[in-house]
């Protein structure tokens, strides 16, 4: 008997030998790792109609050992304890069930402040200046949004309703897997990037896999991102998604184009585009020639020939004599203006009432009513592409004294 033991016990260790081999060679890791993420799409994965790939629990999530979870119950109550309304905490729930390595944390805007931010009163703020809100003038149903037809900024953009920033506002239309990005917080380091995950979010624009074309440069506007983002601490994704939302799919302002001078000098001359009758020569327009603004930093006025000049001054100040140094420095400016002033995610850029930032409700990133969602959807089908999202995303949510007791509803039928 003993050496019938011994004889099986040999067979196991070779056994076990030959699979260690087989792995090696393949170069196959078998320890579990359930702190690494994969960026790469797994044969496995099962693929939605359209090509995309769906999110899937891996074997090590699945066999690693965890402790017994909570019931919905006993989330909810450490929800609640955390500080947020039972409002949220029910929608919270959900979430968690699916994705149970999210992290949800409220930021308490009422307390904040000593009790002076309560709901009623960050609306009124924000609805203050009628300008400060908008909507684009293609968007479907933007009547439903905008108030009227008058046009603002650059002749493109419509005033927002009342109605639609109260319903931007309230982050309880926004607690779903899909719209939860636009409270990722963005200089997490909790996840790890890759060039990959942002070529998903890059996929059919003018930036998808392609070179920048900087002289000398073989870079790709994915690794620029990467490098960038992780020389500012900060999410690469958030740099991808500014400038889809910026720059559009195509990529063809004049802002990025390297020869904004010859646009200027064309409306100039031309005096198109509500350029001035005099002022400007031919040398000093052209001598734009050569700058670039991927963020758009600054870009305002009344017409193109206004918004294009700014652009071009923010850019020959900050040095911006290639695509890289536009990316970097418009990057930095995001960091240092707007994350590291207690607006460190897509919805505090937009509606900016932390009190602990040093511009409430003015030194807002975007205009466009529906910027902070449009940034988060973008984000969100990056991360499902490449198989992301059991990451360990933070999520900082904000909360107000005096909420109405259901979520403010949607004037139109988009954004649903």
């Amino acid at each position: 008997m003993k050496k019938l033991t011994m004889l099986i016990a040999a067979l196991l260790c070779a056994s076990m030998l030959f699979s260690c081999a087989k792995d090696t060679a393949t170069g196959t890791d078998t320890t579990p790792d359930t702190n690494e993420i994969t960026n790469e799409v797994t044969d496995n994965a099962d693929d939605t109609e359209d090509g995309t790939v769906t999110d899937a629990v891996t074997d090590a999530e699945t066999d690693a050992e965890t402790e017994p979870p909570m019931s919905d119950e006993e989330y909810k109550k450490t929800l609640m304890d955390k500080g947020f309304p039972e409002s949220y905490a029910v929608l919270l729930c959900d979430i968690h069930k699916r994705f149970p390595s999210w992290q949800f944390n409220p930021i308490m805007i009422t307390d904040l402040s000593g009790g002076k931010y309560t709901w009623d009163y960050v609306i009124g703020k924000e609805i203050e200046d009628d300008e400060n809100n908008t909507v684009y003038h293609t968007l479907e149903g933007v009547l439903d949004y905008a108030i009227d037809t008058k046009p603002v900024e650059s002749g493109i953009w419509f005033r927002a309703k009342p109605e639609s920033v109260r319903f931007f506002m309230d982050p309880r239309n926004f607690l779903d897997e899909k719209n939860m990005f636009m409270f990722e917080r963005l200089n997490s380091d909790t996840v790890t990037y890759s060039a990959t995950v942002v070529e998903s979010l890059l996929e059919g624009t003018f930036m998808f896999r392609k070179n920048m074309g900087d002289e000398g440069s073989n870079m790709k506007y994915s690794e620029c991102f990467v490098e960038v983002a992780k020389n500012l601490g900060i999410s690469p994704l958030v740099i991808a998604a500014r400038l889809r939302q910026e720059q559009g799919v195509n990529g063809t302002s004049p802002l990025i184009s390297g020869t904004c001078g010859d646009t200027l000098w064309q409306y100039y001359s031309e005096k198109s585009n509500n350029a001035p009758a005099s002022g400007y020569t031919e040398a000093q327009l052209k001598s734009y020639n050569g700058y670039y603004n991927f963020f758009n930093i600054q870009a305002t006025g009344n017409g193109y020939f206004e918004v294009f000049l700014a652009g071009m001054n923010e850019a020959r100040q900050g040095g911006w004599t290639s695509k890289y140094k536009a990316v970097e420095g418009g990057a930095a400016k995001l960091k240092s203006r707007y994350i590291d002033d207690y607006q460190q995610t897509l919805y505090f850029q937009k509606f900016n009432v932390d009190p602990r930032s040093g511009r409430n409700f003015w030194g807002q990133y975007m205009q466009a009513v529906h910027a902070a969602y449009d940034e988060a959807r973008s984000t969100y089908n990056a991360y499902r592409r490449v198989n992301m999202l059991g990451s360990e995303f933070v999520f900082d949510i904000p909360v107000y004294a005096g909420m109405p007791a259901e979520p403010c509803p949607n004037p139109g039928t988009r954004y649903s």
